[in-house]
């Protein structure tokens, strides 16, 4: 006698792992699960639906640096990243921050939070992270006007002002001690002020201009100019 038995066995295809390289290692990450990491100084916290799809990925530590994943790789939601930045000076570390490195190595700022030694940061790119140390302040350069002259013609003030790492995240400006806005051109690190927007009868003017950085560093500016 022969009796069939037939039983339903549903599969899945994963990806092929190519042959891993030294110091890196291979999390296989359900999507729906999402899952901790630790590799080095750094802890991966990856929430559930964070990926769109399983996925493989390849992660190393290098000291300060995080190489993580491909950056052609899409995520869903935010991944956190934190690192243990303890081997920094005491006196450097409220300027240290968690950045995106680009060919060059070259840190762009990431929204940086603390607590106590460990830094931690949202990123919705894989690629590589590190630390990196921000102590120069942001640079202030007039560009239509010269302290001390009379700019009767202007229409406006323009003035340009830029950070190197970290970048700007605030500017506050005054004349004559009073709050004037100035619009902030991104791209061309510009700031403009236009005086149709303010009219007075004086003709003397002293402003003031404080820019501050992501990380806290600051500049100030004064300048004196006459107008009729």
């Amino acid at each position: 006698n022969t009796v069939l038995i037939s039983v339903p066995i549903q599969g899945k295809i994963l990806p092929i792992l190519k042959e891993k390289v030294a110091g890196e290692s291979t999390h296989f990450i359900f999507a729906r699960e999402g899952a901790s990491i630790k590799e080095g100084k750094f802890d991966i916290h990856i929430p559930p639906n964070s990926l769109y799809d399983d996925t493989a990925l390849f992660i190393k530590s290098d000291g300060d640096v995080l190489k993580f994943h491909k950056d052609d790789t899409p995520i869903h939601l935010n991944i956190t990243i934190s690192v243990d930045a303890s081997g920094f000076k005491a006196t450097d570390m409220d300027k240290v921050f968690l950045g995106k490195l680009n060919s060059r190595g070259q840190a762009y700022y990431s929204n940086t939070t603390r607590s106590e030694n460990i830094l931690s940061t949202r990123v919705r790119d894989f690629g590589n992270y590190g630390l990196a140390v921000d102590t120069v302040p942001p640079t202030i350069t007039p560009v239509n006007f010269t302290s001390g002259k009379w700019i009767s013609n202007n229409k406006t003030l323009e003035i340009k002002i830029e950070d190197s790492l970290s970048g700007i995240k605030s500017y506050r400006a005054t004349i004559n001690d009073k709050w004037v806005l100035m619009e902030y051109e991104y791209k061309k690190n510009l700031l403009t002020y236009t005086f149709a927007d303010n009219k007075t009868d004086d003709t003397e003017f002293n402003l003031k201009l404080i820019v501050t950085d992501n990380v806290g560093n600051y500049t100030k500016f004064e300048a004196t100019f006459f107008r009729k």
